[in-house]
């Protein structure tokens, strides 16, 4: 996932949080992970944890929202840019798909072993 932008609207404390949720589902599963592992992680209390987010489900729906609004903002920038033909747009569709799946293949493989799960917690 990203680094930690100045300026940035959210609490430093909040996207750390998030950052390491992150890593955490995306190595080993949603399930698998527990709101220690995350508050150890970060080095912060469970408390710190609950002052931002109601409970592990929350915190797996705020990461999702990350996600889809940094995709968004970096696909319609970048595709905007790519060039007038349609044909250009649609290989550089393909190339960002696949550029963005690698930058960010915990969070992946997270959402892919969630998308295959029996219950959504994200729902």
């Amino acid at each position: 996932m990203s680094e930690i932008q100045e300026g940035s609207k959210e609490p430093e404390s909040r996207i750390k949080i998030l950052e390491a949720a992150t890593r955490l589902f995306g190595r080993k599963g949603y399930h698998a992970s527990t709101i220690e592992n995350i508050t150890h992680a970060v080095g912060i209390s469970r408390g710190a944890l609950y002052w931002h987010f109601k409970g592990k489900s929350e915190v797996l729906a705020a990461v999702v929202e990350r996600l889809q609004r940094e995709y968004l903002d970096r696909f319609m920038e970048e595709t905007m840019q790519s060039g007038p033909s349609a044909a250009e747009r649609l290989s550089h569709i393909f190339k960002f798909n696949a550029r963005f799946a690698v930058d960010n293949v915990e969070l992946v493989h997270c959402l892919r072993t969630l998308s295959i799960a029996p219950s959504n917690p994200v729902n």
